[in-house]
């Protein structure tokens, strides 16, 4: 969680802009547990990204550079 208990949740284009990945590999990392989905309705374009705290630590400027 982010300060103020706010978590991460990033879109699809924005996690595989950020991660330099495929959406392959995203998918393959929801799978594998590394990655959380979040389906904000029954639509796939819905689904957003909880990144875990290691990422956001990880990646905090260039998530500072996607807003």
């Amino acid at each position: 969680k982010l300060k103020g208990g706010v978590l991460m949740i990033l879109t699809v284009p924005q996690t595989l802009k950020l991660l330099q990945i495929s959406r392959t590999t995203l998918y393959r990392m929801f799978e594998n547990g590394e990655l959380k989905k979040v389906k904000l309705s029954k639509s796939a374009r819905a689904i957003r990204v909880q990144l875990p705290i290691e990422l956001e630590q990880q990646y905090s400027e260039q998530i500072k550079a996607l807003n």
